[in-house]
């Protein structure tokens, strides 16, 4: 009898097991589809995102040689496609394939990854500088949920091998959450559940954090059932932030970004002609220490994906354009003129 009733716990316990098994992937599955076809536009239950996938220097990048139509009422449909770098760009085999190379650095603004193909920043500008030069190459070194921090490690390593003629930098509101562990940690909305690189202004160096609770390995992280765990416990597990302690993290970050901006900028060679495009005045005095001939476009509620988020439509990426371009243009002209 003895044995019996030990063979019968033990299946009892194998097939709770494995019913828990079969729930959790059930539900990691359902959150994938949901997450996909709610925010992207398509069903998508290969990985976590459609969008980015791990990488251990800079956290996570944009996929490599994916594409995907989606269908999206709020931000279009069409093709989402990435390059073998898994930028959003045509392939750069080499610099005299291309008479003139513009990087556009930003976070998930800049990457577009909710706008088809052609209708994007990047793209847009590609289009208007075919009007000065045959073949221009247009490069959004732009990753979703990226601070400062990770687009100068990003940054630094393409500029190794590709040499921009011109730099716009844009700047995002949650980009000083995103330069800072403690406001990540504490700022649900700015938080990618990653662990990535910040900036220890003590040791001035960069480490490796993980913002959120639950923190087993990048890969088991990066699950859906994982992330949705650490989103909800935080509001039971974490206290807010007082508003005296709020603001003296954001001087912190804002310190931090001070450095890397300027990091940004030593990449390329003093003459390398660079703009700023933002929408929240606090980034101003960097710009303005740098160097960059700065544009404030704020782009209207209307152009954007509200209620859903905040991120510019593809109207709103040609009213950042068209604020921003006319600078861009008198430069234009201005080497025109002196070549001849």
């Amino acid at each position: 009898m003895q044995i019996k009733d030990k063979l019968k716990k033990s299946s009892f316990y194998t097939i709770v097991g494995l019913n828990l098994i079969f729930l959790l992937v059930s539900l990691e599955f359902f959150l994938r589809a949901y997450k996909s076809v709610t925010y992207d536009g398509l069903i998508w239950l290969k990985s976590p995102s459609v969008n980015n996938v791990i990488d251990k220097k800079l956290g996570w990048i944009s996929p490599k040689l994916r594409s995907y139509y989606k269908r999206d009422k709020v931000y279009g449909n069409g093709t989402v496609s990435y390059n073998s770098k898994g930028f959003r760009a045509p392939e750069f085999n080499k610099q005299d394939d291309w008479d003139f190379v513009v990087f556009v650095i930003g976070d998930s603004t800049m990457q577009g990854y909710q706008i088809p193909d052609g209708q994007i920043f990047s793209h847009m500008l590609e289009d208007k500088l075919r009007k000065y030069y045959k073949k221009p190459y247009v490069l959004p070194l732009a990753v979703g949920g990226y601070g400062t921090i990770q687009q100068y490690l990003l940054v630094k390593e393409i500029s190794r091998s590709i040499k921009p003629d011109l730099v716009i930098h844009h700047w995002s509101e949650n980009d000083i959450y995103n330069n800072s562990f403690a406001l990540e940690r504490y700022s649900p909305s700015a938080n990618n559940m990653r662990v990535k690189p910040y900036y220890d202004l003590e040791k001035q160096e960069i480490v490796y954090k993980a913002p959120y609770i639950f923190n087993i390995s990048p890969r088991i992280d990066s699950l859906m059932i994982v992330k949705m765990l650490n989103h909800y416990s935080r509001k039971y597990l974490i206290n807010d932030l007082e508003n005296s302690e709020l603001l003296r993290l954001r001087k912190q970050s804002y310190k931090v970004t001070d450095i890397f901006i300027g990091k940004i900028t030593r990449l390329f060679p003093s003459d390398t002609p660079k703009y700023g495009l933002y929408g929240h005045k606090g980034i101003l005095p960097l710009y303005q220490k740098y160097g960059f001939k700065s544009v404030f476009s704020l782009v209207p509620d209307e152009m954007r994906g509200l209620p859903r988020d905040k991120h510019p439509n593809p109207q709103g990426h040609k009213y950042m354009l068209d604020s921003l371009f006319p600078k861009i243009e008198q430069f234009l002209l201005k080497k025109k003129s002196n070549k001849n």
